[in-house]
């Protein structure tokens, strides 16, 4: 079994609409935003392997929750993030994909605890397997292996983004789930995989609008890649 968190509706759709053998499963039934988080378990098969995708909501605390109440019902061999973020990193567009081969959190400080991709206390590595299912997909310009940063706040200030630079220079981009996700998996001793499609550029104008007007897109693209990697496995 594998698992598949996306902490909205559309990252998730776009991943369930390529799956086949398709019913659904009660989730743990959450209360998000003083209501009942959509939060159904979405059962599929694809290339022979038995998904189970369900969306956690945005931010670290519910994507740690849901990943833990995964982990404890379905025992998955490896869990897998998918979604989308925003560009901090050079040489990062709007048609890039991120793979993650570290995740920490940027958000997080406590004196004392390096704060690098280095960090025991900070950061995440991923599943050597996953990993090694991406390397052995056809080349893509636009398929980026490296680190991303994880936190809660959508990152559109220049504040954010030194504090991100000064202490995780090599962050390709910013999103609000992933290091939690790795994290819960890091704690049960599962593996775990982040892939993240870019939706907007930090420090473009309006970038939240920029970040709706390429959703849907970007979390196509991440779905695809995510499937890929899948295949290979």
């Amino acid at each position: 079994m594998i698992v598949i968190l996306c902490a909205m509706s559309e990252e998730k759709e776009a991943v369930v609409s390529r799956l086949e053998n398709i019913r659904p499963e009660a989730g743990p039934g959450l209360f998000y935003h003083g209501k009942k988080l959509d939060d159904e378990v979405t059962l599929g098969k694809f290339a022979g392997k038995e998904l189970a995708v369900i969306r956690s909501g945005v931010g670290k605390v519910y994507a740690a929750l849901i990943c833990q109440h995964m982990i404890t019902v379905y025992c998955p061999e490896l869990v897998i993030n998918v979604g989308v973020a925003g560009a901090v990193g050079e040489n990062i567009t709007l048609e890039s994909v991120i793979v993650s081969e570290k995740a920490a959190y940027w958000d997080m400080d406590v004196p004392g605890w390096e704060r690098s991709f280095d960090s025991p206390y900070f950061s995440f590595e991923a599943s050597e397997r996953f990993l090694a299912a991406f390397d052995g997909l056809k080349e893509n310009p636009d398929f980026v292996k490296g680190n991303i940063v994880t936190g809660d706040c959508f990152v559109y200030k220049k504040s954010q983004v030194n504090t991100i630079r000064r202490y995780f220079p090599s962050a390709l981009c910013a999103e609000m789930e992933g290091a939690a996700v790795a994290a819960c998996c890091y704690a049960n001793a599962v593996g775990w995989g982040i892939i993240r499609s870019i939706s907007d550029i930090t420090f473009t104008n309006n970038n939240y609008k920029l970040f709706e007007f390429n959703l849907e897109k970007a979390c196509q693209k991440s779905a695809d890649l995510c499937l890929r990697i899948i295949e290979q496995m």
